[in-house]
Formats: structure tokens, sequence, C-alpha cells
């Protein structure tokens, strides 16, 4: 059985609750405005700007449409005019049902313009007569150039510019050339109205080309006519005065018109007092026919909506989505076929997941299985969800409060119990108890599995579930390199293969149009950089349109090379500006705010020239040369354009932005950083408090005021000046009460796990883990799977942003500098090495030791390393010039822990000889032991004031000595295992000792156990820090 067609639709019909939603209506239009030159039309032009769009834009508010207003003639040249170029823009956008047309035809017929395209055989027939008639065809054979892209090949005039003498020129000899040859009878016989294409005006040529649309109803002229009338306003050249007088008949008798006769002496009309009257005549009948035509496109969301109504508003935008989707062209391949018919017979309930590289097919593939759903049990439910289409997609929380609504929805339950629990593991809780009565089968997918956001303060999972709820079947789709959010446990995995070259090819082959080919020389180009960049369809995808587009140039240099290119065409300014437009808005942005924004920018319309607007010719130009670069998709009814894919992303943020993005960037930075006071706000007011303030967000001051006054003492000043606007805000509250404590008795909730996170195909749970000096990251080793590798990891995302290779053996201890801008490693293959964070290459590998090296300890001025082996010493060596300044011998056996005092002026060192020793750094001297122990020393931790040294022993033993008189003050008990890791904080006041699964807090003075922290994992914490 064949489950998919070609064009990626079933081959059966199925009806279910979503199969129905209509296509998406958007409440968004665009108004162009055609007219020969400005000088004509001064009045009117200026009467559209300053009286009439404004009255249309108030009426669209109100309706919720978005207007663009495009002009054509706005452009850097001095004294431009309509032209063929902007005519053909102009009936491109006019065949979208979202543009309306407004044309001002006045006394003046026009000059004509050089054809765009000329037929092969058309090109071939006028050059051949001009030969005969000795014309020189130089001209003629360097601006027109054959496309061989279009079906049947024609000839086009090139990008190049071409001064106004050779334009007239030019535009001459194709006039001569092309009279005399049909003359002859050997071009266009059989169509005469192609013939008169050559000689007409672009304002003629406009007017034929809106004939020829199939609706004429979003389209209208006015049609002026005065008496008298002399440059600019009329044509003084009888034949051209009868064309355009022929032209506005034609007009008045094929499509929608305002006629304006005035027949008195339009010389001195605009000195008259009837001009008012033509003003105010002008100005109602536009503005009247502009709103019947804007109110079609008026939105159709309610003015204020609920959360079903939201919901369902967001299932239709994913369901269009997917069904947009489902109908690209896509290879047809009998082994993804195979594994989607095994998908599609998975009858148990449990998470099915599809990896691969970026485009593969997971998508397409994801997409085809939910459009078969239905054709497998029409009484399925089925709910898909793309991460990252909308901006109400992106966190764990906000997506499965959306699926479980809609499958609510569909199932005919009563969502309501859904609404107020935003807490993943509650929403999940309350859903699984509502579906267990479902009988039908219910499907749920979900595109990018892994780009799903795990908010710290709504979504984490106390307890990963070990089987879905109810009947579900889940079927989600990732990268094969990326790490999963684990809400439930993956019961089989699918993998898909990056598609060969020759079949990324086909794909590009067969999206082209019909009027589009590509030939033998084409294709073997875009195999070349196809071998030469990413092996996906949409890095390749730019490589068509460009020769599509304008192939004048070579197409090298990948993506980089491509921009640089419409960069030069269309100017550096221009394409950067809507570059960084691009880049500041995480979900894209409507045309109509690209525009506005491109259009603000007096930086960008200086470059141009004087222009009071960016052009909507230019702007038309870059977004259609960017073609496959961009994507756009239909969101709260409004197109919403934006990169379509991260590499775009990164090249653009390398053309596109200069320091003013670097601070953008900074301030994002910022907003991710870890902050103490967002901690305590999140999780000592908001999350303890958020059944309250769901019912009543009225009751947030009470409850910031309820739970932070207690802890006054111990808050910031930005806490406690919140504190005092949330006290000023309850004494001037009157509408009703808040319940505000007369005392301060709520206590403070014990601060829990801030993050966690597991790492991705991690073999060995001992960890050497260190945080970067800000914190804001970590680096962490110990991988089995790769040994010797050392990863720096995001802590707010999680991502690994590098990976460190060089050691052979696996890596004992890291040391971070106390600036941040290198570490050192120490390894079992006797090595230490130096790393520069922006590096993969260590900058320094040294070997002072004959054995494996077990620990190490930075000075606090970076100068110097001590290393511990299992040679029986502790070596100091220098790290500038990597020498070795001192050997401590004494011990005999592994050194396994070492330790520096405040000053770096003396070493604290602990082996498996049962005994801790302290040194002179200077002197290379012992000048103390700790002594007592019954046990191989496992770890030694020092507090920062130097007092205390803590020791822990393979008895399980845990003491404190002096770190002066080297006598034993506590012996601390209670922890119930060997200690693997010791910390103290900067407090001086507390210690903190892992064992297996457990995390001891002592108080360092009174030897007393103050907090206890049980891990998830059961297996020995190796690293504290």
């Amino acid at each position: 059985m064949k489950m998919f067609s070609e064009k990626g639709r079933t081959t059966a019909s199925t009806t279910t609750d979503d199969t129905n939603i209509p296509t998406t209506h958007t409440s968004e239009t665009r108004i162009i405005i055609a007219y020969n030159s400005l000088p004509e039309f001064f009045i009117e032009v200026g009467l559209i700007w300053s009286d009439v769009i404004p009255e249309i834009q108030s009426a669209a508010c109100q309706l919720g449409i978005d207007i663009e207003v495009s002009d054509y003639l706005i452009s850097g040249e001095a004294d431009h005019k309509l032209d063929n170029k902007s005519v053909e823009r102009i009936l491109k956008n006019a065949e979208d049902e979202n543009t309306i047309i407004i044309c001002l035809v006045g006394d003046v017929y026009g000059e004509s313009d050089l054809p765009l395209f000329l037929k092969k055989e058309e090109l071939q027939q006028i050059a051949t007569t001009l030969f005969e008639q000795s014309q020189d065809v130089k001209l003629f054979n360097e601006h027109y150039i054959v496309d061989r892209t279009a079906q049947p090949e024609c000839y086009r005039l090139s990008s190049k510019s071409i001064t106004r003498e050779n334009r007239d020129k030019l535009l001459n000899m194709i006039q001569l050339g092309a009279k005399e040859a049909f003359d002859e009878g050997v071009i266009n016989q059989s169509n005469p109205e192609r013939q008169r294409n050559f000689f007409y005006s672009p304002l003629h040529s406009l007017i034929q080309g809106l004939k020829a649309q199939k609706h004429h109803s979003r389209t209208f002229c006015l049609l002026r006519r005065f008496e008298s009338l002399k440059t600019p306003f009329a044509e003084q050249d009888e034949k051209k005065a009868k064309k355009i007088l022929d032209l506005k008949n034609e007009i008045s008798e094929t499509l929608p018109n305002i006629p304006f006769s005035l027949p008195e002496d339009g010389v001195s009309f605009f000195q008259s007092r009837n001009v008012e009257k033509y003003k105010d005549n002008y100005i109602r009948q536009v503005t009247e026919k502009l709103k019947d035509l804007v109110l079609p496109y008026a939105s159709k969301r309610p003015t204020t909506m609920t959360h079903i109504a939201l919901n369902d508003e967001e299932h239709r935008t994913h369901t269009n989505y997917a069904k947009r989707k489902n109908e690209d062209i896509w290879l047809p391949s009998k082994k993804i076929e195979s594994r989607a018919e095994k998908l599609l017979g998975q009858t148990a309930p449990g998470m099915y997941l599809i990896q691969g590289p970026t485009e593969c097919g997971k998508t397409r593939l994801l997409c085809r299985l939910w459009d078969a759903v239905l054709k497998k049990n029409e009484n399925a439910i089925r709910v898909i969800r793309f991460v990252n289409l909308t901006y109400s997609c992106m966190y764990a929380h906000e997506i499965w409060h959306q699926i479980c609504i809609s499958i609510c929805r569909q199932a005919g339950i009563d969502s309501t119990p859904l609404l107020p629990h935003l807490h993943l593991t509650k929403l999940l809780n309350v859903f699984g108890e509502l579906i267990e009565k479902v009988s039908r089968p219910i499907y749920i997918f979900i595109d990018d599995i892994h780009s799903m956001k795990m908010g710290r303060l709504l979504c984490p999972i106390e307890k990963k579930s070990r089987k879905v709820l109810g009947n579900i079947i889940m079927i989600g789709t990732a990268l094969n390199v990326a790490s999963i959010p684990q809400i439930f446990i993956t019961t089989s995995t699918t993998n898909l293969e990056t598609p060969s070259e020759t079949d990324i090819l086909e794909i590009l082959k067969k999206r082209l149009p019909t009027t589009r080919k590509l030939t033998a020389e084409h294709c073997g180009t875009i195999k070349q950089q196809v071998h030469l960049s990413d092996k996906t369809f949409r890095q390749n995808n730019f490589f068509v349109d460009e020769l599509i587009q304008d192939n004048e140039q070579p197409v090298t240099n990948g993506l980089i090379g491509r921009l640089e290119r419409i960069e030069e065409k269309h100017g550096k300014p221009s394409v950067s500006m809507l570059g960084r437009c691009l880049l500041h808005s995480r979900n894209g942005l409507t045309r109509c705010e690209l525009y506005d924004l491109m259009s603000s920018d007096e930086a960008t319309l200086q470059s141009i020239g004087n222009v009071t607007a960016f052009p909507p010719l230019l702007f038309d130009e870059i977004i259609e040369s960017l073609g496959s670069l961009l994507t756009h998709e239909i969101i709260d009814e409004k197109r919403v354009y934006k990169p379509s894919s991260i590499t775009f992303l990164a090249v653009l943020r390398l053309r596109s932005c200069g320091i003013g993005h670097l601070l953008t960037m900074y301030e994002d930075t910022l907003l991710q950083v870890l902050h103490h006071d967002i901690q305590v706000l999140a999780e000592q007011v908001l999350l303890p408090a958020i059944d309250t303030i769901i019912r009543d967000a009225e009751q947030t001051a009470a409850e910031v005021i309820g739970r932070l006054r207690y802890t006054r003492a111990e808050n910031s000043h930005f806490l406690n000046s919140m504190v005092e606007d949330a006290m000023a805000y309850v004494d001037g509250y009157g509408p009703n009460c808040l319940l505000v404590p007369l005392s301060c008795w709520v206590s403070p909730p014990k601060m829990s796990l801030v993050l966690s996170f597991d790492f991705k195909e991690w073999k060995n749970p001992r960890l050497v883990l260190v945080p970067t000096f800000n914190h804001q990251h970590i680096l962490v080793t110990g991988n089995e799977s790769a040994i010797g590798e050392i990863y720096m990891v995001h802590v707010a995302s999680q991502f690994v942003l590098a990976t460190y290779r060089g050691h052979t053996g696996a890596v004992t201890s890291i040391c971070e500098s106390s600036e941040g801008d290198f570490f050192t490693s120490t390894s079992v293959d006797k090595t230490v090495r130096v790393w520069y964070r922006n590096s993969d290459t260590p900058s320094k590998i040294l070997r002072p030791h004959s054995a494996k090296i077990v620990c190490s300890v930075l000075s606090s001025d970076n100068t110097f390393l001590v290393t511990g082996s299992s040679d029986s010493s502790a070596k100091l060596i220098d790290l500038e010039s990597g020498n070795i300044l001192k050997t401590f011998p004494d011990h005999t056996g592994t050194v396994v822990s070492v330790q520096l005092t405040s000053n770096d002026l003396y070493l604290i060192t602990g082996s498996g000889d049962f005994s801790v020793q302290m040194w002179s750094i200077k002197k290379g001297e012992i000048i103390g032991r700790m002594g007592g122990l019954m046990a191989p020393v496992t770890c030694v931790a020092i507090t920062s004031n130097d007092a205390f040294v803590a020791v822990a022993c393979e008895d399980e033993t845990l003491r404190v000595f002096g770190t002066v008189s080297g006598q034993e003050l506590h012996d601390m008990t209670g922890h119930e295992g060997k200690v693997n890791s010791l910390v103290a904080a900067h407090d001086d006041c507390q210690l903190f000792a892992a064992t297996k699964s457990r995390i001891f807090c002592y108080d360092i003075h009174t030897g007393q156990i103050v907090l206890i922290w049980d891990t998830e994992v059961p297996s020995p914490v190796t690293s504290l820090q």
C-alpha cells in the first residue's frame, strides 16, 4: 500500500474536527498608487497622502486592518517617472487578493520604455533587421541577455545601468527593428497586441495588464480631464493626445473608474476658487471608494478573546501551517514510506521520536503522518504543534496547555479545569484525569521538540513519566545532535538521513514554477555549491533563486556571496537595515512593520537619496532577491516574515550588525543572567502565591508585602524598595479588599533547586565541574564515551558552547582563572594543559609528573599552578614559562587534594598516606601536620579566611582542623557515607559535604547539620563548587 502521493496528499478523503478549518483570513491590505509623473498629479497625489490615507488608516485601525501604502515613484532618482519596471511590479502585486490599485490617468500619455523581456525569435529578427539596415547592434547585445531558465528561453533587459542617451537610442532601435520585422511578416503576425506593446507607454501597458486581471473589483482609475491644459498636464503631440483620449474611453468601459471632467480653462483653474471644490469632491469620492474596498479585510477576531478562543486560533494557525507543509513537493522514498507505515501502525501509547540532521525531511514526514492519521482511523483525535512557529509556542507549559485544551475540545470534554493550571506538572495531572474515560485514540505531533524551552519556574517535571497519559500516541521530531526535554520517556526512535546531492537537486527542480527550468550548466553549478556548503535543501534553494532572478554574475561563495551580490545590486545600507529589522524580532515582522521601520531610519534614507520614505520598488526587489532566505507564515491574521534558517540568521548578524547590535546582545545577555533578586521574587513570592494571583491579580501587592517584609534584613535594596512601593499602593487602594497581614507572619520558604539538567549520552556519573568566573557557564568533563573532552555549557540555555579536546586520558581537575580568560586542566595522561576560552587548542602542554596527575589548584593572581600526583609529590609550576619552581616530595602516597591559602603563601596537601601537611610556598618546607587520621584522605577544603581546614577520609569521617594550630576542632557526623567532595561557603560559616545522592550543610563553628539536600539521581555527588 502506497501511503503518500508525490504531492503530499493522502489517497483517501477524510473528515474530522480540524479538516474543515477555513483558509486563514488576513486582515491586511496594500494600496498601490500608480500615475505617470508627480508634476502631472502633484495636487491629487498630495491629497491622497495628506487627507485620504490618514482617514483610511483611522478607519482601518478600528477594523483591525494593517494598511501599507506604496507609491512606486518614490525614488532616489530625480524626476522619476512610471516605467516598465514599476508596471511589471504593480501587475505582479495586483494578482495578490490583498492588493488595491489606484491608477491616476490624466491627459499625458507618456513616453515608451524599453521592454523588459523579448522572445528569442523577436530579438533575433529585430537584430537581423537592424543589421541589414547597417545599424550597430552592439548596444542591443550589451543590454539584453539570454534567460536560459525561462520556458521557452527569452532575452531580458540587463540590470546594468544605462545612460538616458543610450536608453533612447536603444528604444528607437528596438521600435524601428520591430516595425520593419512586423511589416515583413516575421514576428507577431498572430499576436498584434504583443506587437503594439513595443510602442505602448508604461501607463498604457499598465492599463492593459489590469484589464487582463481576472478580478477588477480591487482596481479603480481616477480619470481627470481638463480643457486647454499645457505641459506637464497635457500632451502637446496630437497623436499622443489621441492615444490618451482613446485609452480613457477604453478605461471608462472596462475598468471601475471615477471621472473628474472640468471644462474650465486648465491654465486658470489652479488659481480659481473652484480648485477647493475640486479638492473636496476628490477627497470625498476617493475616500468613500477606498473604504468600500478596505472593508472586506476587516479582522474577524473579536476585540476581547477568552482563553478557549485564543487556543482555537492557535490551533487553526498550526493546522493551516501543517496543511501547507504537507503540500510541499518532496521526493518519494520507499525507506521513508516504510518507516511512516511502521509509525502509524503503532497502537500502544508511547512517545515515538523521529531524529535526523537539519532538513532531512523530519517536518515533512511529521505533516504527512498527521495528514494520514484520519485515513487510518476517522475517529482519531489529532493535534499538531510546531515549536517556535508563534510567540506562544516556545515554552513547554504553554505548548502543553494548548495541546491539552485542543484535545479536550475535540473529545467533547469540558476544558475549564485546565485553565487555572500553569505549572506543567499540575497541568498534566489534571489532564490525565480528564481523558481517563476517552476511548478514542489520541495523536499528538510536535515538531522540533529539542527547541522546546523548559522554564525554571513553570516547566520543571518532578519525575519523568514512565508512560504517556491515556490513549496518547505522541510523535515528535528533533535534531539528532540536540538534547531533548524528557517529559515522557521515549518509546522508540526513527532515524532519518541527510538527502544526497542528487536528491536535493531533484527537489529543487520539482519545486520550480512551470515557466522555469534548469539547464545542465545550472545543475552543475548547484551541485558544486551543494558539495561545498551544507547539504540541506533550504540552504541551497537560494542558488536557484539567483539563477532565476539574476544570473549575470557567477554563483560563488555560498550564502555570504549571495548576500554580497544582493547588497551590490540594491545597496548595502538598505539590505543591512532590513537584516537588522529581522534580527531584532524573534517571531518575525509583517511587511507593513518592515517597511515602516526602514522608512524611519534616516541613515538608510540618506544613503538612497533625497527621499521622504523608503522606495517601495526597492523594498519589493530586496524581498524578492532574498527569496527562499525568507519565509512567511500567517499569524494573527497577518503575514509575518522571518529568516528561514539559523544559518541565514548568523550571516545576517555578521554582515548587518555593528556596535548597536552588540549593545542589544549585551542587554539580552543581562536578561538571561542568573540574578538573585529575580530568583527570590519568583520562588519566594510569585510561585507560592500563584493560586491567589490567578484569581485576583490585585492581590499581587499584598503578596509582595506579606512574603518579603519578613526577610527585610536579608533583602537587597531593590526588593525592599519593591515592598515600600507595594505598601504605598495598598495605602491608596480603594476598590476592593486586599489580604494584607497585620503582622509579618508569613515565613519564607526554603530556597529550592534552581536548575537541573542532564547531558545526553553521558556515560559514567563521575563529573568534574567548575563554574566560570561570572557563573554563567560551567566547564564539565568526565564522559567515558568521549574521554578527555571538556565542555563549556551555558547555564541558562544548557547549550554546549565549546568543546576542548586534547587529553588522551580522563581529566581529573579543572581550574578557572580569576578573570575567566583561561583555565587549566590535568589528566591521567600525566599532562597539564592551559586553554584560552576562545580557542579549542591548548596554548601550553606541560608534563611535570612521572605518573597521573590527580588534583590541582591555581593561585589567586593566576601566575602559578600547584598539582598533586600519584608519584607522591606536589609541584609548583610557573604558567608563563612552564618551569617547575618547587617540588613538595614528603608524601608516601598519592596526593589527592591541594589547597592554597588566600595570600598564596601556604599550601595544604592531602594524601593517601593518611596525612594532611601544610607547606611554606617560599621555602618549600613543611611547617605543620594535621594528625589523627585513620584512613586515606579523599578531599580537603579551606575557608576563605584561612581559619579552618576540613578533611574527609575513606573511613567516612569528616573533621575540621584549626589551620594555625593543626588541632582537630570538630568531628562531623550524620552524613552516612564516604564524602566525595567538600567546599566551604564564602561566609566561612558553612561547610558543604557531598556523599552518595546527598549534600549536607554543616555549621563549621558548631559541627551541626543545618540542611540536607537529596539529589534526583542515586549516584555519588563528585563535584561541589
